[in-house]
């Protein structure tokens, strides 16, 4: 156990003047000894989804270590890399940040990286950047890891293509995944099938082939171009990458659908927020059936325009022909302004339940979803438990 002092316990104990910089040289130590190829996803939105999607693409090719759930973090990225052994051929790392140089941090820990993949940059975490900008920067930082013949994975689509494609410059190998611009990786015919899942063409540089995505929702189909895209640039046939999308695991608390509370349909989406997840998310309620129900908690770090991106919340789901919006959190009067009328504002989760679960039957479906700090997933456990008065 790493401890800054001795504790009474009858444990071995390793003292040392800083636990959180300890934990990380030993997680630095650990890949020196294990230089596998590595594999590293970082961005504002879809970072988990996009990892399990290669992880699983990486697992069909050889025996991969990936992040526990999302291990993103200054402990997280350090415990993954303390689980490497002999075993492994490759590693998939999920890599996170809040503010500026965390993931610079990050990449002194896990070079050299064999690939590098952003997905995007999304409204997340602005308390801790301040911009947009300041989010597309902190996320190059990735590069920082990349080894001399390292790959780098970029969103043709995204409004910081060009600011990354210029960081970059001759000095790695760039491949593109998009839906709006020319990419190396696309899609095309995409559907949803009768339960939600997209069906889709995934256009690579030398061959096309059907995908069926277990995953819920259209924007998933980006995610999975982003995998596809890291492990064809990593050399991986064109078998794996299939078998990889397709026998993907479902994520928990990611658009996961389940049966509630008098027989309405529920859709646990609270794994975390910001403004470009929820507007995924209401789009995919909006293709539901039945009268569509939104209950939000709020989203959190979103700086001195936290108003606005709630604001914009608000507006999304009434574009999205949302029936009702039952809302509670700090924020909750400027979502609830937003979109209008059957806006229901609560000052507690615990009224908000009460009152949903009165509403509720079997021609409803509930979309919840909040950040973390608002643990909405206390409401999906409410609507579940069919014991609960």
């Amino acid at each position: 156990m790493l401890v800054s002092q001795k504790i009474d316990l009858d444990i071995p104990q390793i003292i040392v003047s800083d636990t959180l910089k300890a934990l990380g040289q030993l997680g630095a130590w650990k890949r020196q000894t294990y230089l596998i190829p590595a594999l590293a996803v970082t961005g504002s939105s879809g970072k988990t989804t996009t990892r399990t999607l290669l992880a699983s693409i990486m697992q069909h090719y050889g025996r991969t270590l990936t992040s526990i759930k999302s291990f993103n973090n200054d402990i997280g990225v350090p415990l993954t890399l303390w689980s490497l052994n002999s075993s492994h051929e490759f590693m998939v790392l999920e890599i996170g940040a809040n503010h500026p140089g965390e993931i610079s941090y990050l990449m002194n820990l896990v070079r050299p990286l064999s690939c590098a993949l952003i997905t995007n940059v999304a409204p997340c975490h602005l308390e801790g950047f301040i911009s947009m900008d300041g989010i597309a920067k902190a996320k190059a930082e990735i590069f920082e890891g990349l080894a001399i013949d390292g790959k780098v994975i970029l969103n043709a689509d995204d409004n910081y293509y060009d600011y990354w494609l210029s960081l970059i410059g001759n000095k790695h190998k760039i491949t593109t995944f998009g839906l709006k611009n020319t990419a190396d990786v696309s899609a095309k015919n995409i559907i949803l099938n009768e339960n939600f899942n997209p069906d889709f063409v995934l256009a690579l540089p030398n061959e096309e082939i059907h995908i069926k995505l277990p995953l819920f929702g259209e924007h998933n189909v980006m995610n999975a171009l982003a995998a596809a895209a890291a492990a064809y640039a990593f050399g991986v046939d064109v078998s794996s990458i299939k078998n990889g999308l397709e026998k993907a695991s479902t994520i928990n608390k990611r658009l996961i659908p389940a049966i509630g509370y008098k027989g309405a349909a529920i859709i646990d989406d609270t794994y975390n927020a910001n403004p470009f997840s929820t507007e995924a998310a209401l789009r995919y309620l909006s293709i539901q059936p039945g009268e569509k129900i939104f209950a939000f908690g709020g989203m959190g770090e979103l700086g001195v325009e936290e108003e606005k991106w709630h604001s914009i919340v608000g507006e999304a789901a009434k574009k999205f022909k949302i029936d009702k919006l039952f809302v509670c959190g700090k924020l909750r009067n400027a979502v609830a302004k937003s979109f209008g009328e059957n806006a229901l504002v609560f000052e507690s989760q615990d009224d908000l339940i009460k009152t949903l679960k009165s509403y509720l039957d079997k021609d409803k479906t509930v979309l919840v979803k909040g950040s973390r700090s608002t643990k909405m997933e206390n409401v999906v456990s409410a609507l579940l438990n069919e014991n609960a008065n």
